[in-house]
């Protein structure tokens, strides 16, 4: 029996310098807090409010109570910020994505516990996080090794569908354009979470909307759920 996937711990971008301590805040903050995190939360924040163009290191500095050249004591540009803050998402769900692709299971029943795992995530993520959109700037070439992960996610997303499609349980659709759909209901309906009672709700909504664009039909819509059911019965 091969094992169950668990949530993974979103592994630790290498553009983060390591964690050191010392430097002096322009203003006051809580004791214990690790300034790398403040620095993350703000950019987030500040990003989706004012875009990654318009916002500066002092701007960012200054909303966590630091001089500017205190920012580079963590992160050696803002591009490291931005590149950061979706490593961890991205890597999350690679690893994630990876894990259910192991499991001996119909793909269509593996995109959704995908889907829902993710928009689980981002619904039950901390508010600055549910700001972040892929930014345009992302699609500069100096980020091509970052838009690789989202790639990676789209290619596993694809091959899903494109199984499922040969299997009969969903229709024929161009699997390259309904994965980029299917992704896209986590990174342009951020803000329905906010609606939604608990991540699980906003999870279940995301499924049954995907299932019901990508069924072949309403019985396949059934089976595709109970099979969910029961894998997740059997954890």
């Amino acid at each position: 029996m091969k094992a169950k996937p668990t949530a993974p711990r979103a592994p630790d971008s290498a553009l983060v310098q390591p964690r050191r301590v010392g430097r002096p805040r322009a203003t006051g903050a809580r004791a214990g807090d690790d300034p790398a995190e403040e620095i993350l939360r703000a950019a987030a924040s500040l990003f989706a409010s004012r875009g990654f163009v318009g916002t500066s290191t002092a701007q960012i500095a200054a909303a966590v109570g630091l001089g500017q050249s205190a920012i580079f004591h963590w992160f050696k540009n803002k591009d490291a910020i931005l590149e950061t803050l979706f490593s961890r998402g991205w890597d999350r769900s690679l690893a994630y994505f990876g894990e259910v692709d192991a499991l001996d299971l119909p793909a269509a029943v593996k995109l959704c516990i995908c889907l829902s795992y993710d928009a689980a995530f981002v619904a039950g993520a901390e508010p600055y996080l549910k700001l972040m959109i892929v930014p345009a700037e992302l699609h500069q070439p100096r980020f091509r090794k970052l838009l690789d992960k989202r790639r990676r996610l789209i290619a596993m997303l694809e091959r899903f569908i494109a199984e499922a499609i040969a299997d009969g349980d969903f229709r024929d659709v161009d699997p390259a354009r309904a994965a980029r759909m299917v992704l896209a209901v986590d990174e342009v309906v951020l803000d329905a979470a906010a609606d939604t009672p608990s991540p699980e709700a906003h999870a279940a909504t995301a499924v049954d909307f995907v299932l019901h664009a990508l069924a072949a039909d309403r019985r396949r819509v059934d089976a595709i759920r109970a099979k969910l059911a029961r894998h997740r019965a059997a954890r």
